[in-house]
C-alpha cells in the first residue's frame, strides 16, 4: 500500500491524515506535507495516525527530524497512534521529543 497524506486547516491546528506505510520510497510525500503545514496559519500540527499502517527507521527519523527544526515555531504531535506502530516510536526515542496519544488511550478515555 502506498501512502496517501490529506491536509486540513482545522482552525486552532493543521491536521494532517495520514494512510498507508510510511517508509523510504515514499518519505518525500509527509515531508511535502509537513512543509505544506508550516505554510498555514496555525502553529500547531497534529498528525493522525489512525490509518498508519507501519513506519519504518526513515520515518521516525523525519518526524524527530522535523521536531528539531520546527522547535519554538511549531508545535507537532501525534493523535491515534496504532498500538504496533507507538511501540516503534517509543523503543526509538520519538515519543521524548513529539507528544504522543494512542488509539488504546483514546478508547479508554
Amino acid at each position: 500500500m502506498e501512502l496517501a497524506i490529506q491536509i486540513e486547516s482545522q482552525g486552532d491546528f493543521t491536521l494532517l491524515k495520514v494512510v498507508g506505510h510510511l517508509d523510504s520510497n515514499n518519505i518525500h510525500l509527509m515531508e511535502n506535507a509537513l512543509s505544506s503545514a508550516t505554510k498555514l496559519e496555525s502553529r500547531q500540527i497534529v498528525i493522525d495516525c489512525t490509518s498508519l499502517i507501519s513506519i519504518n527507521g526513515d520515518g521516525l527519523k523525519l518526524l524527530f527530524q522535523s521536531q528539531v527544526e520546527m522547535a519554538g515555531n511549531y508545535y507537532l504531535s501525534l493523535q491515534n497512534v496504532r498500538d504496533e506502530v507507538a511501540d516503534l516510536m517509543e523503543i526509538s526515542g520519538v515519543t521524548h521529543f513529539i507528544q504522543m496519544h494512542t488509539q488504546a488511550e483514546q478508547f479508554s478515555a
